[in-house]
């Protein structure tokens, strides 16, 4: 398994160029954006930008824990318990320090966007120092 070894930055293009992309519609014409990646960070930290890659202040992040179970023989990974949230700050900034070791899940979301999830990111003390750009979708 490679990780990156260099500052982590995340488009959606990018991501879905290179792990599992799914989108569902609610009935709220919001649509549900899950991203798989394979990170290692130490930190989860990050910035929320619009498609025009300006700051969506405000942006609630909630960080999940991923629980390894087995369906059908086969392992896989479900989300499992919340165990931290925050709002991006006013330049849209968010950081979540001290999170212990382990494989997360992370929900982005505002009113007026479609949910971001972004699962695998595997926090570890030997990671890199890096940031996620996150760019929402606009709900249609």
């Amino acid at each position: 398994m490679k990780f990156a070894k260099c500052a982590i930055v995340l488009i959606l293009g990018l991501a879905s160029a290179t792990g599992g992309v799914s989108t569902t519609k609610s009935n709220l014409q919001q649509e549900r954006i899950e991203v798989s990646v394979r990170l290692r960070v130490v930190n989860l930290r990050g910035l929320v930008v619009d498609p025009h890659n300006d700051p969506v202040a405000g942006s609630h992040v909630q960080v999940f824990k991923n629980i390894k179970n087995r369906v059908n023989g086969k392992s896989v990974w479900e989300q499992g318990p919340e165990v931290s949230s925050t709002r991006a700050n006013d330049r849209s900034a968010f950081l979540f320090r001290r999170i212990p070791a382990g494989r997360y899940r992370v929900l982005f979301s505002m009113n007026g966007f479609d949910q971001m999830y972004y699962s695998n990111i595997l926090v570890n003390p030997k990671g890199r120092h890096g940031w996620l750009h996150i760019e929402m979708k606009l709900a249609t």
